[in-house]
């Protein structure tokens, strides 16, 4: 179903985990959006705000 949605020109969102930060304690799930382009697929990543201290 999801393909076809690609296929379709849709866009659509799904959650990718970023490895390796479990060694420091840490795991973030993204929201990754999808889109057909032509022949090739595209993906956006949608960054949550980093919380920087110093």
């Amino acid at each position: 179903m999801e393909q076809r949605e690609l296929d379709s020109g849709n866009t659509i969102t799904k959650l990718a985990k970023i490895g390796g930060l479990n060694k420091f304690g840490m795991s973030y799930n993204l929201s990754v959006q999808l889109r057909k382009c032509g022949s090739e697929y595209l993906a956006t990543l949608q960054v949550p705000p980093v919380v920087f201290a110093a």
